[in-house]
């Protein structure tokens, strides 16, 4: 009897040792760079350690960098996830994700404050890598010199093209109405308050040349 017993535990510690070592090829996947809509502007989430009971990570809006750490929770397949903030600030608050290892590529989620003034947001967020590419974007600011013709333009054209350059290394603006705008764009993740070390040559150049433009821009009539 006594041995019937001890196989009968062997065999449930094996099959717990299985399925933590499934839940753990589940969600290592999930350790990365993860961006969505939250409200008007676009979230980062950086998901640093994720076990079958743990996370840890950091959230990126605007110029507010904040981390969270939470429980694992697994449901029918799909892991559930409460992660809160330091509750040190005002706005801080709750992250809860679902994780669908049927869609590896998919967070979903909502968040919500402390603080009851501030509205609760949904999201859904996808993998971005932080440097999104000299390619991307609608302006040639990070590939090669911009000519003197590109520089004739409006005030919010000459930022939006600086910008641009900025945007690309991933960098999370202060300065709402260009939050709101690259929030927009598919390429782009908030991920960092200080890109200037990845900026090149190339791109230097450019934004000196942009921000002397937006300096004379401004004092002509573009209304007529």
């Amino acid at each position: 009897m006594l041995t019937w017993i001890q196989q009968g535990l062997s065999v449930t510690c094996l099959l717990g040792v299985a399925a933590f070592a499934s839940a753990q090829d589940d969600l290592k996947q999930y350790a990365q760079s993860w961006t969505g809509l939250f409200g008007q502007q676009k979230i980062g989430v950086f998901i640093q350690k994720i076990t079958p009971t743990q996370i840890q990570g950091y959230s990126v809006v605007g110029h507010n960098t904040r981390p969270f750490q939470g429980t694992v929770h697994a449901e029918d397949g799909i892991y559930r996830i409460t992660a809160d903030e330091p509750m040190t600030q005002p706005s801080d608050g709750k992250f809860t994700f679902v994780l669908d290892p049927k869609f590896p590529n998919r967070i979903t989620g909502e968040w919500m404050s402390q603080d009851p003034k501030i509205d609760a947001k949904q999201f859904g967020l996808a993998k971005r890598s932080c440097e999104a590419g000299r390619q991307v974007g609608e302006y040639a600011g990070s590939q090669r010199v911009l000519k003197g013709d590109e520089l004739q333009t409006s005030p919010w054209e000459l930022s939006i093209m600086r910008n641009e350059i900025y945007a690309r290394h991933g960098y999370a603006f202060a300065n709402k109405d260009m939050a709101v705008y690259f929030a927009e764009q598919d390429w782009y993740i908030p991920c960092s308050q200080n890109v200037k070390k990845k900026l090149t040559t190339l791109e230097k150049q450019n934004i000196k040349r942009l921000e002397k433009a937006e300096k004379y821009a401004k004092t002509v009539d573009w209304g007529r």
